[in-house]
């Protein structure tokens, strides 16, 4: 991520008595704003270190559950640390 502009914030998968917690992984990335962080998802999707690396974790079948990854672009709150 960090190679298209995307700062990772974590990682971080539900409790194991949560559901769907063995197939669950979500992840938060920080971005300038909202034309950078669809450059650089276009740009990630593009690259050939990715596609690559999708090809090979893809080669007893595909990672991805029924409805594949949810992106859910996120702002703070005004009273977040975290801005």
């Amino acid at each position: 991520f960090q190679k298209h502009g995307m700062t990772s914030i974590g990682y971080f998968h539900p409790m194991e008595d949560q559901p769907a917690a063995s197939t669950t992984l979500v992840y938060l990335l920080a971005h300038r704003d909202d034309e950078a962080r669809k450059a650089g998802f276009k740009a990630f999707g593009q690259d050939p270190d990715w596609q690559a690396a999708r090809k090979a974790s893809e080669e007893n079948g595909p990672l991805l559950i029924k409805g594949g990854v949810k992106s859910i672009p996120m702002m703070p709150t005004d009273f977040s640390p975290m801005k």
